[in-house]
């Protein structure tokens, strides 16, 4: 789906509804509203699978980029899907295990509490991310 620039004529409104509805579907976007209270909002997808121009993107100073409130956990699901060769996703899942059992043995920070929460939820999250063949991808040497 071309994406719309300011040099091309508008799309029509049907075309405009027909891509819109596209991009919900895909999960790139979310709608919020109905008619002409209708916004549309980039999902973690959508922004995973946006164009982007790096030279512009670094050349906005780093207080003035969007950037994202806090850590969203979902990224780390959604980037894995394929990104990993199954003996790759082996090899962290267990330096992830490695680290987590070593950690244990460390005298505790302050507050434990919050880093125990952080290791128990990346442990959580990093069980839950599928090992996948990836068949497209070219073997590495």
């Amino acid at each position: 789906m071309p994406v719309f620039s300011a040099e091309s004529a508008p799309p029509s409104p049907a075309t405009l509804r027909r891509d819109l509805s596209k991009l919900c579907a895909l999960n790139f976007l979310v709608l919020k509203g109905d008619k002409k209270s209708a916004v549309y909002s980039l999902t973690i997808d959508g922004i995973l699978n946006s164009p982007i121009d790096a030279k512009r993107y670094c050349s906005v100073d780093l207080d003035l980029r969007n950037g994202a409130k806090h850590f969203n956990f979902d990224f780390l699901t959604k980037i894995n899907q394929g990104f990993f060769s199954p003996e790759e996703s082996r090899k962290l899942t267990e330096a992830t295990r490695m680290y987590i059992l070593n950690t244990g043995r460390i005298s505790a920070p302050p507050v434990t509490q919050s880093v125990q929460d952080i290791q128990r939820s990346a442990s959580e999250a990093i069980r839950q991310i599928p090992l996948t063949q990836n068949t497209s991808r070219a073997k590495r040497p």
